[in-house]
């Protein structure tokens, strides 16, 4: 992989993982190299579109585990004193 991909691979990971330092450290490296501001723009905006598909994916999945949750009638819940590993 050549440096300028790399820089820019870094700074759309720097994003996606919401890691400010990161993104510092390589958005100072990609202007040193030259690469232009809307190149690291488009860099940034597809780590967004891929951060808001795994936060949608988690949304939706953490809602359907909770629906799932409420519609459990597990035994071990319902009585007065629950099992340790119960509901965990």
């Amino acid at each position: 992989m050549d440096e300028r991909t790399e820089i820019l691979v870094c700074v759309a990971a720097s994003v996606a993982l919401n890691c400010v330092e990161c993104l510092e450290h390589y958005y100072k490296r990609a202007c040193a190299a030259g690469i232009s501001s809307d190149t690291i723009e488009d860099a940034v905006d597809h780590a967004r579109k891929v951060q808001n598909g795994a936060h949608l994916a988690l949304r939706v999945r953490t809602e359907a585990l909770m629906k799932s949750r409420k519609n459990d009638n597990l035994e071990c819940c319902s009585g007065s004193t629950p099992s340790k590993d119960c509901c965990s």
